[in-house]
């Protein structure tokens, strides 16, 4: 099994989201798109991973990152 086939209930089982949802809080705009986008793809089909991210105080941040303009361009996750 290679790491893109590593399942999300597994990342998210790992303690993965805590340290995702800090990243968001970071200055710097890439860490916290890269945050973004992981958080998303776990997220993704999991009510209990979308529960875990809500209770790690995620979803303030994300909608702050989202909402955000830094200059012409909207901040947002990696591949949307």
């Amino acid at each position: 099994m290679t790491s893109d086939c590593i399942p999300h209930q597994a990342i998210a089982g790992i303690g993965a989201i805590t340290p995702l949802v800090r990243l968001l809080h970071e200055e710097s705009t890439k860490a916290q798109g890269k945050a973004a986008g992981a958080l998303a793809s776990i997220a993704m089909g999991s009510k209990d991973n979308q529960t875990a991210i809500a209770a790690a105080g995620g979803i303030a941040p994300l909608v702050s990152l989202l909402s955000r303009e830094h200059g012409d361009e909207v901040i947002a996750p990696d591949g949307f």
